[in-house]
């Protein structure tokens, strides 16, 4: 059996990895969005806290909902 230690330390890297992706895909959105002359962008499904964070110390704001039960989130600039 494995460390609780060993164990963090081999999810982390998982855990970058997904945040690396998931910036990826909203970057490319991002950049659509400025081509189109937009200042946001609304997304459905979920974003991950540490993504979310990341955008909020680059400067963007990130807010979250749901409708018809149903989750989305926006991303401003």
């Amino acid at each position: 059996m494995i460390t609780a230690n060993d164990a963090r330390e081999k999810t982390e890297p998982v855990r970058q990895n997904g945040v690396k992706r998931e910036m990826e895909r909203i970057e490319h959105e991002i950049e659509q969005a400025i081509s189109k002359g937009d200042n946001n962008i609304a997304l459905d499904g979920t974003i991950s806290h540490p993504t979310a964070e990341c955008l909020r110390n680059l400067g963007y704001e990130v807010s979250t909902g749901s409708q018809y039960n149903e989750e989305y989130f926006t991303i401003k600039w």
